[in-house]
């Protein structure tokens, strides 16, 4: 496997990660 390409598919999951957490702790503040 690609190096580079995998250290895109980390980062991208790492973003997604971030991404989900801040999301539901908006929604436990919004409820």
């Amino acid at each position: 496997m690609n190096k580079r390409l995998f250290k895109v598919v980390i980062y991208v999951t790492l973003a997604v990660m971030l991404i989900s957490t801040l999301l539901m702790s908006l929604g436990s503040l919004l409820e």
